[in-house]
């Protein structure tokens, strides 16, 4: 089985009869193919706190308490754009957030600090791992000859994210690494020849 990964396209359509034949992408493009995964992340429904004037960007505007403009309306999970932080769209930083939200409502002054977030799939013959952000002021990029891929995202040296496919072996590593927000270990840096 061959695999295409994209990013940055968006959907218009998936053809087929019986079963899937082709995908039609929003630039007008036609991938013959008998499977599509994707994963669009998810979209908050701000329009209740639009209408009731609360801040709103990509997701309801709060500071690092989760507190929005309106100091006695809080916002935590898939819904809150963290100031710093952006939108947080895993389950684990979405708990994390609520118990922030909970405390501060009680009044205590806890600051919200994402943890790193984390996901593997391996499933369909298709193994991959991501961690953290995909962004950074330098990025690590190897190929396997087996086809296997990494990307390792860095800013001022400590590793904020990373991507693994085909071969997980580090996965745990690079968590960890991530995790820790101190400068990368020599074992990660090996993995990319210079």
């Amino acid at each position: 089985a061959r695999l295409r990964i994209l990013t940055g396209a968006g959907a218009e359509r998936i053809e087929g009869s019986q079963q899937v034949e082709s995908l039609v992408l929003d630039d007008g493009r036609r991938l013959p193919c008998d499977c599509v995964i994707m994963a669009p992340g998810t979209v908050p429904c701000t329009a209740a706190a639009k209408a009731a004037g609360l801040p709103v960007g990509r997701g309801i505007k709060v500071d690092r308490r989760l507190q929005t403009g309106d100091p006695a309306v809080w916002a935590a999970g898939d819904c809150a754009e963290v100031e710093g932080c952006g939108l947080t769209g895993l389950f684990a930083q979405a708990a994390a957030a609520g118990k922030i939200a909970g405390a501060n409502m009680t009044g205590n002054t806890l600051e919200y600090h994402p943890p790193v977030g984390a996901a593997r799939l391996n499933a369909l013959g298709v193994k991959l791992f991501s961690a953290g952000v995909a962004e950074g002021g330098e990025v690590k990029t190897a190929q396997g000859a087996d086809g296997s891929w990494k990307r390792l995202f860095l800013n001022d040296g400590i590793a904020v994210g990373g991507i693994l496919f085909g071969d997980l072996k580090s996965a745990l590593r690079w968590s960890d690494a991530i995790a820790s927000g101190q400068p990368v270990p020599p074992e990660i840096l090996a993995e990319f020849p210079a």
